[in-house]
């Protein structure tokens, strides 16, 4: 996040020029410096590490399920859980680089294939490995919005319903967290200028703000629609 236009807010709370163009910089918590440290780890296609973010981080399989746990566990208390169990793997940046909508690497996506007149059928959930256990929070949990909403209505949403509801799960549960990178990554999220996942974000929280998520939620399955649209 840029400081009085010359300085650049890592979510970690470092400062580093702007101007420094021949600076790296941590794909995750965007902690930026002139020299890569040797500390720093390559995942491939272009994605660097710190070492702040590798402190957690679930870079294995074998730690999806514990995490997964308790982000099922902080959905369900907010009266969201998938029908059919979706299957969630790690992969690598590269397999994600299409999902990115031209603005760097995507961090999780979600297949799902849809028969006429029949709910979605979730194949698999793919998440990059290497995430800090914060990202991985907020993004599995945006993953099982769209997994949620595919087997609970048929046809698709509006982009930036679907993008905003997600997002606005996701903040839910990294406000469980309690860690100061969370409180960062949702603050990021309620500026951010994407069209589609920011303006999203908005559109959807305003409508859980005025008529509680239960009922934005029946009225995404039952109509398609944000409440405060139907009424419009």
């Amino acid at each position: 996040m840029r400081v009085n236009g010359a300085a650049l807010l890592a979510l970690r709370g470092g400062l580093s020029c702007a101007s420094h163009r021949e600076s790296v910089t941590c794909a995750f918590c965007e902690h930026r410096v002139r020299v890569r440290p040797a500390t720093w780890c390559d995942l491939g296609s272009g994605v660097l590490r710190c070492e702040l973010c590798a402190h957690d981080a679930v870079d294995l399989q074998r730690q999806v399920a514990p995490v997964l746990g308790r982000v099922r566990q902080s959905l369900a208390r907010r009266g969201l859980a998938l029908r059919q169990p979706a299957k969630v793997r790690l992969v690598p940046p590269h397999e994600l680089l299409e999902f990115g909508r031209g603005q760097g690497h995507a961090l999780g996506a979600t297949t799902i294939r849809y028969r006429q007149d029949e709910p979605g059928r979730v194949a698999d959930i793919r998440i990059v490995a290497g995430l800090p256990v914060e990202l991985f929070y907020g993004v599995a949990a945006h993953e099982f919005g769209h997994a949620w909403l595919a087997q609970r209505r048929h046809g698709r949403l509006r982009p930036e319903i679907a993008e905003g509801l997600s997002e606005a799960l996701a903040y839910g549960v990294l406000r469980d967290l309690e860690t100061p990178l969370a409180a960062q990554i949702r603050e990021r999220m309620k500026i951010n200028p994407d069209p589609v996942y920011g303006a999203g974000f908005r559109l959807v929280r305003d409508a859980i703000l005025r008529f509680g998520l239960s009922g934005v939620l029946d009225s995404l399955v039952r109509a398609g629609e944000l409440p405060g649209r139907l009424l419009a």
